[in-house]
């Protein structure tokens, strides 16, 4: 497959993408200034983008004239399907979170909340806690949480999800738990 580079004003924009990126595109753009512009757009043949859509809007949000694209000859349903699947497989990843902290205490001079890993509110977390959580599995590598949160919460917590994932979530409470326990 070979990348070529395509001008800002061929490339189109799906119409119906259903990922919302607003809150990622300075993020992304950060990155893109930081690291440069790595990964490429995937196209069709009809210059619509598969997948890319953060990354064209924070080009543009840098005045770049140029990305780096593939284009590739999917048909429409593979194409559809492809640019769901490329958005929704990153949600089952998680993190190692003690790698994750000893990665993050080794970069000293980017500040790495331009890219999402922010400090947290003490008092967020502190407050959803319960005790006594415990896995019922032999040898567990994970154990599930359920919490209760007041009712005028909820449309904040599920527009945090839904932009953020649940994964960026727990990553929040396993970091104040960490830094609190012998509080």
């Amino acid at each position: 497959m070979k990348i070529v580079e395509k001008s800002l004003a061929e490339i189109i924009p799906y119409d119906n993408n259903p990922r919302r990126n607003e809150d990622a595109v300075d993020a992304v753009a950060k990155s893109i200034s930081e690291f440069g512009f790595d990964q490429p757009l995937v196209l069709d043949k009809d210059n619509v983008i598969i997948v890319g859509h953060t990354r064209y809007k924070a080009a543009e949000k840098l005045g770049l004239k140029t990305v780096p694209c593939y284009v590739v000859d999917l048909p429409p349903e593979k194409a559809r399907a492809y640019r769901l699947a490329d958005n929704k497989v990153a949600e089952k990843s998680g993190w190692d979170y003690e790698k994750l902290q000893a990665e993050l205490g080794e970069i000293e001079n980017i500040d790495m909340t331009d890219f999402g890993f922010e400090e947290i509110e003490n008092d967020v977390i502190g407050s959803l806690m319960e005790d006594g959580f415990r896995s019922d599995k032999k040898d567990p590598t994970e154990f599930a949480v359920t919490f209760s949160f007041p009712i005028d919460a909820q449309d904040d917590m599920d527009e945090y999800i839904k932009e953020h994932g649940k994964s960026d979530l727990v990553y929040l409470m396993i970091n104040y738990v960490r830094e609190h326990k012998d509080d």
